[in-house]
């Protein structure tokens, strides 16, 4: 019995381990880092703290038509957007690729709620984040309106996106 009990707490102890952030995929916690950065950023509409998360040489396609270039850029977009009173974002269908040592292909569904009243608005996004001065920034921004099978904007995400769905942070 007391063998048992031996084997049971060490294989508790492994998966616990194994389970540990520590263990996560590097590519998968660097970019779960940025998702929380960005999040916390556009909960609070701050464009310094969003644009601090680019690189210097960011090429941003955001949800309007024009490219903003660099972080400057960024902070020109982030700043230009509507006051809401409390907007917040959602990040699902997450795929994290890895591009040698330097570089991460992310795609992802970013739904936006700026207002109560209205339904979530969703946005396919796409970024390569790099590593850039010893940390992570990202080089390639690029949204586009989630479109249904029809080809009409769809704004609210389906019931399997909505159960996988926890604000400001990754659900796969």
């Amino acid at each position: 019995m007391r063998r048992l009990q031996v084997l049971i707490a060490a294989l508790a102890v492994s998966i616990a381990i194994l389970s540990s952030p520590a263990s996560a995929d590097p590519a998968d916690q660097t970019v779960s880092s940025i998702i929380e950065k960005w999040s916390a950023g556009f909960n609070k509409l701050d464009a310094d703290a969003l644009a601090s998360l680019y690189s210097k040489n960011a090429l941003f396609f955001g949800s309007t038509p024009p490219l903003y270039k660099g972080k400057e850029g960024v902070a020109a977009y982030f700043n230009a957007l509507p006051r809401w009173k409390s907007p917040t974002v959602q990040f699902t269908d997450l795929v994290v690729t890895p591009l040698g040592s330097d570089a991460i292909n992310v795609a992802a569904t970013a739904s936006f709620v700026v207002s109560e009243s209205a339904p979530p608005v969703s946005f396919r996004l796409t970024w390569v984040v790099i590593r850039e001065d010893n940390d992570w920034k990202i080089v390639s921004h690029h949204v586009s309106p989630r479109m249904s099978a029809l080809g009409h904007s769809r704004h609210r995400p389906s019931c399997q996106q909505r159960s996988h769905v926890v604000r400001g942070q990754i659900r796969a």
